[in-house]
């Protein structure tokens, strides 16, 4: 019925991971949406306090159906319920980061007013504070691994959800020889722990300082360069910006990504994919050099174009609205040349044929 009154909107579904079959995944595929799942714990014993089942390996194979029609689906864990603990809450997470999710939402219990875990809260020895009726502790589950667990959260939340790290994640902790729940907890004994806004420079930050950690300083660039590379990638799709014409009626593509390496992206990528997913492999294979990429959406696919240094200066200061540099260049007198083949890249577009002539009379 979606499918076929109302196809464009996105939409969002709670699912159960054991009702998927080959037939609904395919179904799904079909459709603009992501999926998300109510794993909370991966332990019987817990599970059964909120009258759940668990079976891992059927659960998996589920989940396996989404991820081989590339839909986009995600995790919910729950820390604080009866009879888990940190230990407990951590395998967990191990076991969702196995399936590759896009994102995993992480909360603390809450013993809500007419729920049966409320009910059975004094026999559950629950306690709880607040207007959200949080869990503060448990018998199994102390203050101190309480805000641990939360730390673990926030960290999961800024640096693989908000970062869109599905992409590599799992090759840097394969390179690591980490787990998930050790690489996230060593985020949060980090002193001090990488802090800031912007998210990106918060992931480096963070891998640089377990990198030091670690005693590890050779690939760091190969790594760098590669998360970079993602970034611009994973944010093509999702962060358009239609701002309106940059000079006369030409205007950018608003999907554009731009970015300058100092080793050559798309031949980690070309590595990566032909299997060679060690970072020490990688690094001896790349060579630096300077290159400044734009990443884009064209013809329905991601593209890639590696700019000239007046290509990139030009596209810049295009984003950037910088007018006194974006006058400069209409008076070079290849300008129309390139704009013309920045058009038929689709990294630029122009809505008038009065355009050219503005250019030309510049």
């Amino acid at each position: 019925m979606i499918l076929e009154s109302a196809p464009d909107i996105h939409y969002t579904f709670e699912i159960r991971a054991e009702h998927i079959d080959e037939e609904m995944a395919y179904l799904f595929s079909q459709l603009y949406c992501s999926l998300q799942i109510g794993l909370q714990s991966i332990h019987l014993p817990v599970l059964e306090k909120i009258n759940r089942t668990f079976h891992s390996q059927e659960f998996f194979d589920h989940v396996l159906l989404l991820h081989h029609e590339q839909i986009p689906y995600g995790f919910d864990l729950i820390y604080g319920l009866p009879e888990d603990s940190l230990d407990g809450f951590l395998e967990s997470l191990d076991f969702t980061f196995s399936m590759i999710p896009n994102h995993i939402d992480i909360f603390p219990l809450s013993v809500l007013p007419g729920t049966e875990i409320y009910d059975n809260a004094e026999s559950y020895q629950l306690h709880y504070s607040g207007p959200d009726y949080t869990v503060t502790h448990t018998p199994t589950f102390s203050e101190a691994d309480m805000a641990q667990a939360g730390r673990v959260a926030n960290s999961v939340d800024r640096f693989y959800n908000q970062g869109k790290a599905v992409t590599w994640f799992d090759i840097l902790l394969t390179y690591l020889d980490l787990r998930p729940s050790e690489f996230f907890t060593l985020v949060c004994n980090l002193n001090p722990e990488p802090s800031g806004t912007d998210i990106l420079e918060y992931q480096l930050l963070v891998v640089e300082a377990i990198l030091q950690e670690l005693q590890i300083s050779g690939p760091w660039l190969t790594i760098k360069e590669t998360i970079r590379y993602f970034w611009l990638s994973n944010n093509v799709l999702s962060s358009a910006q239609d701002e309106g014409p940059f000079f006369g009626a030409y205007t950018l593509n608003p999907q554009l990504q731009l970015g300058t390496f100092d080793s050559n992206p798309l031949e980690i990528v070309s590595l990566l994919e032909n299997g060679i997913q060690d970072f020490d492999e990688l690094t001896r294979q790349v060579s630096p050099c300077r290159v400044y990429l734009a990443v884009y959406e064209a013809d329905g696919e991601i593209q890639h174009y590696e700019c000239t240094l007046g290509e990139y200066e030009l596209l810049e200061a295009a984003r950037s609205r910088n007018e006194a540099s974006l006058f400069d260049f209409m008076k070079q007198p290849d300008s129309p040349a390139l704009l013309t083949h920045l058009e038929a890249l689709g990294l630029v577009s122009y809505s008038s044929s009065g355009t050219k002539e503005v250019v030309q009379s510049i």
